[in-house]
């Protein structure tokens, strides 16, 4: 990329130098994108000196890649939920149907859940995983707790934040003689709904499902449904998030090259823009507006 001009702009052209140095500072001005320019016009020199600071737009060409998956398995018999949720975590049903202590001192991004349908929320205490914390709210400190919440002919919903970075939200569902059925979905839709059912229609279960995602834009948001598709209930307990972790960085550009800062009259001024990028990604640079007698070329 190379910035180059004329060596004597035509606003400079048959000007007393009184009045060169007034237009040409304001030629100098026009620059826009690339930053404020101070100009001095030596009548003795002939020599014009441009104290141009650039600042030219870098922009990345990165397109992101979306994917979204759901896995799941038997939840193990223990769950440290500070260890596990780096990012966040959530619990449910410790006190009353209604309990939601979630990690304290982090931006809450889990947040609690929403019930979907008319079945009425109730609370277990019987769970077949322990859940321990020692950094919730408003419970500070708990230790191998068996309480969660379930709920017949409807279901759970829960919204957290997606973007270009990969995600992982594990889910401690299941339900008692029944069929539960999850349903993923990203608010851009750049990746496929993921739906996938888990169940038992003769016993307990429980369930520790991966949800694993990334959008292709940043701002976005992945919500989960879980509802009962046949059978006595279903239930949620806990979960944990682990953000950004793995996916792929967006560090800003920066330029290796020293602008040129002064030209002399009647010889072709010439900047050769060079750039880096730390994630090896490429780079664009663009002028939105450039004065008649400037250009930038690849």
């Amino acid at each position: 990329m190379v910035v180059s001009a004329s060596a004597e702009p035509d606003i400079l052209k048959n000007s007393r130098p009184e009045r060169v140095v007034h237009r040409h500072t304001r030629a100098c001005r026009k620059l826009l994108n690339f930053g404020t320019a101070g100009c001095a016009w030596r009548t003795r020199t002939r020599i014009l000196t441009l104290s141009l600071l650039l600042f030219v737009p870098l922009a990345k060409s990165t397109a992101f890649a979306a994917s979204l998956s759901v896995s799941d398995g038997p939840a193990p018999s223990a769950v440290d939920l500070t260890a596990a949720g780096t990012s966040d975590w959530a619990h449910w049903g410790l006190l009353t149907p209604t309990s939601y202590d979630h990690k304290a001192s982090v931006v809450e991004q889990i947040g609690n859940f929403t019930v979907i349908g008319t079945g009425t929320l109730k609370r277990h205490t019987t769970a077949r995983a322990a859940y321990s914390w020692t950094d919730g709210t408003p419970t500070g400190s708990v230790t191998d707790n068996t309480t969660g919440v379930h709920i017949s002919t409807g279901g759970f919903q829960l919204t957290v934040p997606a973007g270009t970075e990969s995600s992982t939200l594990t889910l401690y569902i299941g339900g008692y003689q029944s069929r539960g059925q999850i349903q993923a979905s990203l608010s851009d839709g750049s990746a496929p709904d993921v739906v996938m059912t888990i169940e038992d229609l003769t016993d307990v279960y429980l369930n520790e499902v991966t949800i694993s995602y990334s959008a292709a834009t940043d701002g976005e948001t992945l919500t989960v449904e879980y509802t009962e598709v046949t059978g006595k209930n279903i239930t949620l307990q806990s979960a944990v998030l682990q953000a950004g972790g793995g996916g792929p960085s967006n560090s800003p550009p920066s330029f290796t090259s020293t602008a040129v800062t002064a030209a002399t009259q009647d010889v072709a001024y010439s900047y050769p823009i060079t750039t880096t990028d730390p994630d090896g990604d490429p780079v664009t640079i663009t002028a939105s507006v450039l004065p008649g007698w400037l250009t930038l070329t690849d």
